[in-house]
């Protein structure tokens, strides 16, 4: 029996690419705008954020959620990315493989409003029912494909959710997509 891309029954996706294809349906308003930068978090984030550039023509890079500038460096570094792009003044898109408590989105957002974007838009396949009110006021637009009652782990919302490798983050980020 084939494995279905998604199951609206149970709100599964069967992988990060297909969860990525299906968010991006969700923002295409935000397509071929030049302005658009999507941000993934590493390293779950970046599978899904790179379908969603794919489908939006924009570019791609890590948003890391860590403090301090020398551990964000030291980690983007490792992951092998291009010079960050400003995102002064550009629409933020931040996406995750999901969220359940909030902790890692929050701190990625607080280290991106440094950068100043005009517009923040965190982009989820699948999170709990108050996942907006989790991260709180620190977005423009909030968007998740999946919040079923009950949610208490991401990876119940997954077929395939194996741990994503530095060498598949980097592989990801450098497939060529749009331009700012």
């Amino acid at each position: 029996m084939a494995i279905p891309d998604f199951d609206a029954t149970e709100l599964v996706f069967r992988n990060r690419a297909v969860a990525g294809r299906m968010l991006a349906t969700h923002l295409a308003t935000y397509r071929h705008r030049r302005d658009v930068v999507v941000l993934g978090i590493p390293h779950g984030g970046v599978i899904v954020a790179g379908e969603v550039a794919s489908a939006l023509h924009a570019p791609l890079q890590p948003l890391i959620a860590a403090q301090g500038l020398d551990r964000i460096q030291r980690r983007a570094s490792l992951l092998g990315t291009q010079p960050p792009l400003p995102l002064e003044g550009c629409t933020a898109i931040v996406v995750d493989d999901g969220l359940a408590t909030g902790t890692t989105m929050r701190a990625a957002l607080t280290a991106l409003r440094a950068e100043r974007p005009a517009w923040i838009v965190v982009a989820l396949p699948v999170g709990p029912p108050d996942a907006q009110d989790l991260i709180g006021t620190a977005v423009d637009e909030f968007v998740c494909v999946a919040s079923p009652p009950g949610f208490s782990r991401i990876v119940d919302h997954y077929v395939e959710f194996a741990a994503v490798s530095d060498d598949e983050v980097r592989t990801a980020l450098a497939q060529p997509r749009g331009t700012p």
